[in-house]
């Protein structure tokens, strides 16, 4: 995080990350996004959390982003602040992936092979719409090789 505010960090250790951490954000508004987190050390996470300012008339926000809901019950958060998106169903789902994995035919499968295992392939996705874009990128480039379809 702090080298990313450009601050060199190399060897510090932690009481020196911290109040380096706080006097980077004493006087800033801050949006802090920790993505993809699967594991909580909640030790490591209360430590973090009372080192970051607190401002009064001041908003600052930290959003995380994860698939186990244990990650977000483990820093403390709120049952009402968990946003559990929807699944896709098998027809969005479809839409989604061909909206891009088409484009260049306007999001329309130009043969029925791919589509059948466009479709099989997104199932196996359970609606989720960040695995359907992922393997929508790694599928649209291949869209003149069924073989490469069919190996995933």
């Amino acid at each position: 995080m702090l080298e990313k505010l450009g601050k060199k960090v190399y060897g510090f250790d932690s009481s020196q990350l911290f109040g380096e951490l706080q006097q980077v954000l004493a006087d800033k508004t801050y949006l802090i996004v920790m993505d993809d987190v699967w594991e909580m050390d909640v030790e490591w996470w209360t430590t973090l959390c009372s080192n970051f300012p607190k401002r009064d008339g001041k908003s600052s926000c930290i959003i995380i982003t994860t698939g186990n809901e244990n990650v977000a019950n483990d820093m403390g958060v709120e049952n009402s602040r968990i946003h559990r998106p929807d699944f896709l169903n098998d027809i969005n789902s479809w839409s989604l992936f061909s909206k891009f994995a088409f484009s260049s035919n306007k999001g329309i499968c130009p043969n029925p092979k791919f589509e059948k295992i466009g479709k099989d392939i997104i199932k196996k996705r359970g609606g989720l719409p960040l695995a359907i874009k992922t393997i929508e990128a790694l599928l649209a480039p291949k869209i003149e090789s069924l073989a490469s379809w069919t190996q995933i």
